[in-house]
C-alpha cells in the first residue's frame, strides 16, 4: 500500500478577501447601556474588588434588574467625569 497523496489544488492559494456589505450582519451590535460588575471593572481597567468598593462607597450607582444589579453607562461616565 502506498501512502502517496496528490497535492491539494488549494495549497498555496491565498484566501479570498471577505466581501463586506454594509448592514449585512444579521445581528448588529447594539451599544451597551448597562454593565455587569465584571464588565464595568474591565471597562475601567480596575479589579472586581475595586468596583465593589466603589459601589459600597456609592461612587458608582447601580440599578436592580431581577436578582442582578447592573451599572448604567451613565454612572460610569459620571464617575470618570467627577475627577
Amino acid at each position: 500500500m502506498s501512502s502517496f497523496r496528490p497535492p491539494s489544488p488549494y495549497r498555496g492559494v491565498p484566501d479570498r478577501p471577505a466581501i463586506s456589505h454594509r448592514n449585512s450582519d444579521p445581528h448588529p451590535r447594539v451599544a451597551k447601556l448597562s454593565y455587569s460588575r465584571k464588565e464595568a471593572a474591565e471597562a475601567l481597567g480596575i479589579s472586581l474588588s475595586s468596583i465593589d468598593q466603589l459601589i459600597h462607597d456609592e461612587a458608582i450607582r447601580t440599578v436592580p434588574v431581577g436578582r442582578r444589579r447592573l451599572i448604567p453607562l451613565t454612572s460610569l461616565q459620571e464617575f470618570l467625569a467627577a475627577d
